[in-house]
């Protein structure tokens, strides 16, 4: 097919439900003189769900047939999960493209749209028709200007409202991604940023910070700088919060993750002061879906060769343990190695049903294109290597298969393990100074810092490739693996 288009100028909306909607948000359609209010339509952590926005697009115009002042917001992660968009040729032009046209004013910078580098961030910039926002990220001198801080909305009435947007950065001081992709870019502390962009609450009504930094790290921001934020707009942490958060005054939304729901957030001003601010969860899967963003997910979505099946699964995966064993399974069954470590945000989906397994499908489990690697490590070495990438990746637990630990965590504080014991999937022991062969990927090495005396092998493979060539020589998975961590 011809993936080579320019951009699209689609057809006329149905009329929406609007009497659904205002029912539905309590939206009186009438304001006294000295009245305004103010609709934001919020999403965060898309991951490439462009299927799914046919139904935001239809939610947006109803809006905008309801209130004249409506600001339509992602929280950053658009890009990484849908393999029909991360394999386009032009990068991640299918959600690109589906956002335009949903109508987004502005989008946060997520850790995961660096996934294919900056070259490939500074693409889907280009290609969009709203700005990309980062206040604490500063791109190499010959792509400055790419990306913007901030950026001030004035509504019909004249009220300012600044957006103000904010990238989390791992312990690395970097977002969590692959390090080369983000070589030649810096990154700021959150509140040092915050600190230097205090002049917009002078120069704004109201100001928003949407950030991706997740929930925890956006209720403290919230009591710290409940003088400056009115509305904390967040994304990363896929945190469902129905109705709001409010923290020292500060209303924190969220809407879980790849376009289940949507933050419809109602901002009442009375002059410029804000007089009432609520938010409410909006289902996605109950709207209506606009006819022309169909017809764009269906042309994107034609795709012969990630729609070709690859072998067949004899029963349902349900669990992110299983699927991590599946992945764990096929690399160790390509090259061999006596067990596979896999960092937990590497597996990207947790159900698969019995069936066909189609190429698309891989790629959905396994989005990002890291190198394998395979090691000569001891017992304690491998044991070092687990608890370094418990260390580096946000304390969360690395996945092992041919092989099961145990994890004993301090009571007080679970990220921080006192004990893990190493065992034979027969229940035996390790022999810590035996020499193992590990396989794990590029992104495990490049965050896990430990010693080890034996040299690396990076093969000249990418791991999902690994998972496709296992899945075609095997053909029929009947049971696959699961991965075995016990935490105490």
């Amino acid at each position: 097919m011809n993936h080579n288009i320019s951009k699209r100028h689609l057809g006329i909306l149905r009329k929406p439900a609007i009497a659904l909607l205002a029912l539905l948000l309590a939206l009186p359609l009438e304001a006294g003189p000295n009245e305004e209010k103010i609709l934001l339509v919020s999403v965060n952590d898309m991951h490439a769900t462009f299927d799914r926005l046919p139904k935001l697009k239809h939610l947006v115009d109803s809006l905008k047939n309801l209130c004249p002042n409506v600001l339509v917001l992602s929280a950053g992660d658009n890009r990484t999960g849908n393999p029909f968009n991360d394999q386009y040729p032009v990068s991640s032009l299918p959600m690109t493209e589906l956002m335009n046209y949903a109508g987004f004013d502005a989008s946060a910078v997520g850790n995961h749209d660096f996934d294919a580098k900056t070259s490939g961030l500074i693409e889907m910039i280009n290609h969009s028709h709203f700005p990309y926002l980062a206040a604490n990220v500063e791109l190499p001198d010959s792509l400055k200007g790419r990306l913007q801080g901030y950026k001030i909305f004035t509504t019909a009435g004249g009220v300012r409202i600044g957006v103000l947007s904010l990238l989390q950065l791992n312990g690395s001081g970097i977002p969590d991604t692959h390090p080369k992709n983000v070589e030649g870019v810096r990154f700021y502390p959150v509140r040092e940023t915050i600190e230097r962009h205090r002049f917009l609450r002078k120069e704004c009504d109201i100001v928003i910070l949407l950030t991706h930094l997740g929930l925890a790290v956006d209720q403290q921001l919230a009591e710290e700088y409940a003088d400056f934020a009115d509305i904390i707009v967040g994304g990363h942490s896929h945190t469902k919060i129905e109705g709001g958060l409010t923290r020292n005054g500060v209303l924190i939304t969220q809407a879980e993750n790849k376009l289940k729901y949507a933050t419809v957030t109602t901002i009442e001003t009375n002059g410029k002061a804000i007089v009432g601010k609520r938010a409410e969860l909006v289902d996605l899967k109950a709207m209506p879906s606009d006819k022309s963003a169909e017809a764009l997910v269906k042309y994107f979505s034609d795709n012969d060769e990630l729609n070709q099946v690859i072998g067949q699964l004899a029963d349902s995966i349900r669990d992110v343990e299983t699927m991590g064993g599946l992945m764990g399974q096929s690399w160790i069954g390509e090259t061999q190695a006596d067990v596979a470590v896999i960092n937990n945000g590497n597996v990207r989906i947790t159900e698969l049903p019995a069936g066909d397994i189609h190429l698309a499908d891989v790629f959905r489990i396994d989005p990002y294109d890291n190198d394998v690697i395979l090691l000569e490590l001891t017992g304690e070495e491998l044991k070092a290597l687990l608890l370094a990438c418990q260390r580096a990746d946000e304390a969360k637990f690395p996945f092992l298969i041919g092989a099961k630990y145990e994890a004993e965590v301090n009571p007080k504080d679970p990220s921080q393990i006192e004990r893990l014991t190493l065992k034979h999937m027969d229940g035996k022991k390790f022999d810590m100074k035996k020499v193992y062969k590990v396989v794990t990927s590029s992104y495990v090495m490049s965050i896990s810092k430990f010693n080890y005396k034996k040299k690396k092998e990076v093969l000249d493979v990418k791991c999902n490739a690994l998972m496709v060539r296992y899945i075609r020589r095997v053909r029929h998975i009947s049971q696959p693996k699961i991965c075995n961590v016990l935490v105490r």
